[in-house]
């Protein structure tokens, strides 16, 4: 079973909501996590103290990298999910 990305940010931030709409126009599996809550405290922290940030799962639906930057992000994305256009 695939383990969901999880999406850390802000809802009033415009790159959260720009990485919100990729995922969406996509399909892309995610769930939302408020950024500064428990549950995000309880995931791998960001590279860069930047909002949004990912968290992606490895290999063994671990959630184990996290990536900020709404530009690397999107370019790992559409990457790793070509088929969901």
């Amino acid at each position: 079973m695939m383990i969901d990305l999880r999406l850390v940010g802000s809802s009033v931030s415009p790159y959260t909501r720009k990485l919100r709409a990729l995922l969406r126009y996509r399909r892309i599996p995610y769930q939302f996590v408020r950024a500064g809550g428990q549950e995000s405290e309880a995931l791998p922290p960001a590279p860069l103290p930047l909002i949004p940030y990912v968290v992606l799962p490895d290999q063994n639906g671990e959630l184990t990298e996290a990536m900020a930057d709404t530009t690397p992000i999107i370019n790992r994305l559409e990457d790793d999910y070509p088929e969901r256009a």
